[in-house]
């Protein structure tokens, strides 16, 4: 009895998920990937870079990606500023100039989730000369304003998030990040 018992469970097991042989094991998932496998979905992705001292806002950049959902984007926007070096050699000064790389990088990816939300991976770097304030009755040339940020939002279609604020401390500038996600139809 016991043995018919093993007998008629076995039976019920090879019924219900079938004999699979291993040179067909992974076809059905091979398959099963390729039916689920989401549609690339194009974005319209903005990165916004606003610059305020106190409540006044002083600069709004605006730069615009599209990407689609499993793709990646950037963008390089920059140049360099020379800046005047003064070397003395046997007493006598000359003047050289050396550079320096400004500008502004973004790159983005998007990754499609469930219920129209898509996550996105963006990283933002940017320099830019600044002002530096006087020491005492001394000016000081000018400085050099660095900043990287690199974040995994999630949004929806239409959806604005504010997803970085930094204070310079040496100037007090106050830097503002948004991201808009739109869904391209």
């Amino acid at each position: 009895m016991k043995q018919s018992w093993n007998a008629v469970l076995l039976l019920a097991v090879v019924l219900t998920t079938g004999v699979v042989s291993p040179s067909s094991a992974q076809e059905p998932t091979a398959r099963l990937v390729a039916k689920e496998a989401p549609a690339r979905v194009p974005l319209k992705v903005t990165v916004t870079i606003s610059r305020f001292e106190g409540e006044k806002k002083t600069a709004s950049l605006p730069f615009v990606l599209w990407i689609n959902t499993g793709g990646r984007g950037s963008i390089q926007l920059g140049g360099e500023v020379s800046i005047p070096t003064t070397t003395v050699k046997d007493g006598v000064s000359s003047v050289g100039y050396g550079y320096r790389s400004i500008g502004t990088n973004i790159s983005c990816s998007a990754t499609a989730l469930a219920d129209g939300l898509y996550q996105l991976s963006v990283s933002v770097e940017d320099t830019q000369m600044c002002r530096m304030p006087a020491l005492g009755s001394t000016n000081m040339p000018p400085g050099n304003q660095n900043f990287k940020v690199l974040t995994d939002p999630i949004l929806r279609d239409g959806q604005t998030v504010q997803f970085a604020v930094a204070t310079d401390k040496t100037s007090g500038e106050v830097i503002k990040l948004d991201v808009t996600l739109n869904v391209v139809k």
